[in-house]
């Protein structure tokens, strides 16, 4: 199944058919298998409605993030080269497509002062998935981003009760500055930025 994602973008959902009446006809049972995670439908509606249309919705918030830019990768890494050159020790972050995976999403941040990181957003049925953990919401998985920005990744996928807040740990509380507004995971112009919580010494 193809899914648009934005213009120019879509995204590919393997579906598996099983128990099929004949060689051409539907499955009684679609299983798709995101990432590890498997769904089961009854038929084409109910994989729309249970899987699809919720996959859209998380791809729309996305979009219209206020950290979300539709240049190409080198153009949002230019950019955050020229906040970082601004704003000092913050660490300047924003979100993408990838830039070779048609559907997937890119995190890029810029701890040092050169090497800009980047880490895959997968759209998932029940949230996105980032670092092998699904999250149920955008403020979740950036919450969960400034806490844990230089946290080895996981070794296994799992899902995540990230709390809405990002908790103090050994480095610290980290203190996020969002660039021209506040609120929660948004608020404020293009990228964000934050300083303290170990994201601002290392990968220039």
């Amino acid at each position: 199944v193809t899914r648009k994602v934005f213009d120019n973008v879509c995204s590919e959902v393997q579906v598996t058919m099983h128990d099929q009446p004949t060689k051409m006809a539907v499955g009684r049972v679609l299983e798709v298998d995101l990432f590890g995670s498997k769904h089961k439908f009854e038929d084409l509606d109910e994989l729309a409605i249970g899987l699809l249309e919720p996959m859209a919705e998380l791809d729309q918030k996305l979009i219209e993030h206020d950290k979300f830019s539709t240049q190409d990768a080198e153009g949002i890494r230019n950019k955050l080269r020229e906040m970082k050159a601004a704003a000092g020790r913050s660490t300047p972050y924003a979100f993408g497509f990838h830039p070779v995976q048609q559907g997937v999403f890119t995190l890029y941040w810029l701890p040092g002062t050169r090497t800009v990181r980047e880490e895959s957003v997968r759209v998932v049925g029940d949230g996105y998935m980032f670092r092998k953990m699904v999250h149920g919401s955008l403020n979740r998985l950036i919450n969960y981003f400034k806490a844990h920005a230089m946290d080895a990744q996981p070794p296994a996928h799992h899902r995540t009760t990230a709390p809405s807040a990002a908790p103090g740990g050994a480095r610290g509380a980290s203190t996020w500055s969002q660039q021209g507004g506040g609120g929660e995971g948004g608020g404020g112009s293009w990228g964000g930025s934050w300083t303290g919580g170990g994201g601002g010494g290392s990968g220039g």
